[in-house]
This record gives structure tokens, sequence and C-alpha cells, in this order.
């Protein structure tokens, strides 16, 4: 799925740039239960906002996504050293080089030059009504793109050709995953 496979691929890109700058954060699908054991090292959650599905005359099927990437930060303790939290500028650099980087190159499409940050802000304990995940520092950096689904488009060709999936597969192409 077109969504998978582009979460995996930005996955990848921030692991890939975070190792030039000699810390791997651990990358992950959002999830509250993330915040249920203390946090130790830094996390990066990956969490889609909206997906709007566009399917044009010709089976395009093209997805308008808003997606977010929250860097969590270990809580400071009493008795470690201060905790350096200006740290997550170092990381969301990282992390702007690995999403904003235009890629063709995977079994989905990324309109060339569409992906854009659209905001970026920390999270304090003001702006959630009794959010304990607030106890963190968390910065949050989101982005908008256009996805198209290359696979959707070429399978909807064949069988709108006329022949059905099992014609296609006895001659070779292979359309089921």
């Amino acid at each position: 799925m077109i969504l998978k496979d582009f979460y995996l691929d930005k996955k990848a890109r921030i692991e890939t740039e975070a190792s030039f700058s000699g810390s791997i954060p651990n990358i992950t699908l959002y999830n509250d239960s993330i915040f249920r054991t203390p946090i130790t090292t830094p996390i990066v959650l990956f969490k889609y906002d909206n997906v709007d599905w566009k399917t044009s005359s010709e089976q395009t099927y093209k997805a308008e996504v808003a997606f977010c990437i929250y860097i969590v930060l270990p809580l400071q303790s009493e008795l470690a050293d201060v905790q350096n939290y200006e740290s997550v500028f170092d990381i969301a650099q990282s992390i702007d080089k690995a999403i904003l980087l235009d890629d063709t190159t995977g079994t989905f499409l990324i309109d060339s030059n569409s992906t854009f940050k659209t905001k970026e802000r920390q999270y304090c304990n003001l702006d959630q009504d009794n959010w304990e995940n607030t106890d963190y520092f968390i910065w949050e950096i989101s982005y908008k793109t256009t996805l198209i689904d290359v696979a959707l488009k070429s399978r909807s060709g064949f069988i709108y050709n006329g022949a059905t999936v099992e014609e296609l597969e006895s001659q070779g192409y292979t359309l089921t995953a």
C-alpha cells in the first residue's frame, strides 16, 4: 500500500540521515502507548493527519497527504546533567533533509517539489487539556505532500482493457500481492 511504502521510505531516510549526525533515534508510527514507560532516548513518531484520496478518469489514485513528525526527548533528571533540549533543532534539521528530498524510484510517485513543511512547534502543558504526554519535551513538524499510486494505475489500465485478473496472471502478469 502506498501509505505504508511512503512511511517505510521516510523512516529509512531519517535513519540514514541521522546516522551521519551520530545518533539514530527510535522511529515508529505514532501511538500513545509509547508514553507508558519512561523514555530514555530520543524517539521520532510519524503520524498521518489527513489522507484525502482522489481518483481521476484515467484511474490515477492520488492522495493529498498531511503528516507530522514528533521528536520526543527524554525527561530531565535531577540526578543527571541538565538535558540539552536544544539538540531538537539538530534532529529536526536531519529530519527535514530526509523528508524534503524528492524521490521517484519507489512503487509510489511523489509529485515533484510537492512535499513541503507547513508548521513547526513545541508542545507544552498549556496546549493540551490534561495530556500527561506533555511532561516530555515534544517538537512537532508538519508536512504536506501528494502521492500517486503508480502500481494501482497500471493494474487499472490492464483491467480496463477488458482482460480479467485471472487472464492477465495466466499471461505472466503479477497483479495480486
